[in-house]
């Protein structure tokens, strides 16, 4: 027996993996919004946890620091006043 099978899951499990609707999973299959790979073996749709976790990884964002927003006002007022 071949002791080196992935683990999948169903699109369902997968869904709650990623914390999101199954809908948004199949929408997200159906019109390659998002690219996660998937198996479709005799009509059934499976994901390999892996390529989850990669997905996940690569939604990843990370803050380089706090952000100052300026209005537009202010920067219009500010750029007023700088000009010669």
């Amino acid at each position: 027996m071949i002791e080196t099978q992935q683990k999948r899951l169903t699109t369902r499990e997968a869904a709650e993996y990623l914390g999101i609707a199954e809908q948004t999973l199949v929408i997200w299959r159906s019109t390659k919004q998002q690219r996660i790979p998937y198996f479709k073996i005799g009509g059934k749709i499976s994901y390999d946890l892996a390529d989850l976790e990669a997905f996940l990884e690569s939604c990843r964002k990370v803050e380089s620091g706090p952000r100052v927003i300026v209005s537009r006002k202010k920067k219009a007022a500010e750029a007023e006043t700088v000009a010669p």
